[in-house]
């Protein structure tokens, strides 16, 4: 638009009244506005589509996250915190479209539509989780955001693997007709998701961002960070060897700790069982019932595991019972480890007989 007289103006200093103006319009960019207007139609499809799918994102993250939770379980992975999951809003994938300039033919061409975090005590850790999940998924890209220190140098350490669903669980009716959508799986240590957080709270993912005078204490902050991560390996790599070093020995007398303790519930549980971190309040249990060594403890298994695994088998067949077991996945009743044990001690008490005497009555 231009503003122009519609009569000569006046020299300066004149006291004559000024003449009136008149709007006079430009030819329209056509070029211009039909690129504007195939934008908003392309927007308002992606919007559309996006809005459509958003239920199967919605069954995806649902149904993955206590799925992988189990996975990592039986392998006996343990996590430091429960399991993160997100969505991506439209509202962030509009955003991300304007600020990158991107040109998507759907919006399902966004590998990150559903996100899950998994963030692990150790950086052994990652590494066993990551090659176990490539071995469920299908994998189509993996990052390691260690290798962009250029752009990021305060430790955001993370891997990143672009995933769909394999054949396998694309049969399963909980995840039909979710086959063709992406997630992306967030791995890292509680180290590096705690730098994640703080940086994202102060707005400094980017060296470049940083102010001079507090570039510093940031190196120092990440630099310590990452020292957590090599010192929990260290110790975790000494734990390691002193339970090798009791399995060598293997002592009937040998005082009964925790790692004793899971190298015995190594030998006489299945897998299904392990699930527990350490307990020492069971220990007090067991050193209160006079097991206070290593062959008291395998006595204690050899005389009551049998009847524990009996009561599982009883429960097996409880309708009530199996039915929250088998909206976990799961076949059959099992005892955590801490559990399995504090029922043998039950038996050895004469408790659980006198409950299971008064149930038949």
């Amino acid at each position: 638009m231009l503003l122009r007289p519609s009569h000569p103006t006046p020299n300066r200093g004149s006291r004559k009244e000024v003449a009136s103006w008149e709007w006079l319009a430009e030819p329209p960019n056509n070029k211009l506005s039909s690129s504007l207007e195939k934008q908003q139609m392309e927007t308002s499809k992606l919007k559309s589509e996006y809005e459509k799918v958003l239920p199967r994102l919605e069954k995806v993250k649902a149904r993955l996250v206590p799925e992988i939770t189990e996975l990592l379980a039986q392998n006996a992975i343990y996590l430091a915190i429960p399991l993160e999951a997100r969505i991506k809003s439209w509202a962030s994938i509009s955003s991300k479209l304007d600020r990158k300039n991107l040109q998507l033919s759907s919006v399902k061409d966004l590998v990150d539509l559903v996100g899950i975090r998994i963030v692990l005590p150790f950086l052994r850790d990652v590494d066993l989780t990551t090659r176990l999940l490539e071995s469920v998924f299908n994998i189509s890209d993996r990052e390691e955001k260690l290798t962009r220190l250029s752009e990021a140098r305060f430790g955001y350490q993370s891997t990143h693997l672009q995933a769909t669903l394999n054949d396998a669980w694309r049969q399963l009716p909980s995840f039909t007709g979710c086959g063709d959508l992406s997630v992306e799986l967030q791995i890292r240590t509680i180290s590096q998701h705690t730098w994640a957080v703080v940086s994202h709270k102060l707005q400094y993912k980017q060296e470049s961002s940083v102010p001079i005078e507090l570039k510093r204490s940031v190196n120092r902050m990440a630099a310590l960070l990452e020292t957590v991560d090599l010192e929990f390996e260290r110790v975790v790599g000494q734990h390691e060897e002193l339970l090798q070093t009791h399995d060598e020995s293997d002592p009937q007398d040998e005082r009964l700790t925790w790692e004793v303790f899971s190298l015995i519930l190594d030998e006489h549980l299945p897998r299904e069982n392990r699930r527990s971190n350490q307990d020492d309040g069971l220990l007090q249990e067991l050193f209160r019932a006079g097991i206070s060594t290593r062959k008291r403890c395998v006595a204690l298994f050899n005389a009551y595991g049998s009847q524990v695994t009996k009561l599982e088998d009883l429960l097996t067949k409880e309708p009530d019972v199996m039915q929250a077991f088998r909206d976990m996945g799961k076949e059959r009743f099992r005892y955590s480890d801490i559990g399995f044990t504090r029922i043998m001690l039950g038996f050895r008490a004469g408790d659980i007989q006198n409950r299971l005497l008064q149930r038949k009555k």
